[in-house]
């Protein structure tokens, strides 16, 4: 996050995951679900604008009061699955593929 904090991710195999992947487009891969799923939710909130995607603000800092509401983590939640949807599975990612977006090496 922008403030240094940190939101992990984590591919399961458990049947609701493994169902998700299937329904989504990703047939059993679900690292690549995950992968996709956090990069989509700071994708949508680059798209819109926003410094940061307001569910992984609130994940980044579960003790702060000023987060956003369940609601509106619902909200984002159906935008970004339903995003995810339309995602070519086999083609480059928009936020690989963009020339706005400054690529910076990674640190490993």
């Amino acid at each position: 996050m922008e403030d240094g904090t940190k939101v992990g991710a984590t591919p399961n195999r458990d049947e609701p995951s493994l169902r998700l992947a299937v329904e989504l487009g990703y047939g059993d891969d679900t690292w690549e679900m995950s992968r996709d799923h956090e990069l989509s939710h700071t994708w949508l909130a680059h798209q819109e604008g926003l410094p940061w995607s307001a569910t992984m603000w609130r994940l980044a800092h579960p003790d702060s009061s000023e987060v956003a509401g369940d609601v509106e983590v619902a909200k984002e939640e159906t935008r970004v699955l339903d995003f995810q949807r339309t995602l070519d599975k086999a083609g480059p990612r928009p936020w690989d593929a963009s020339a706005e977006i400054e690529k910076l090496p990674l640190p490993w």
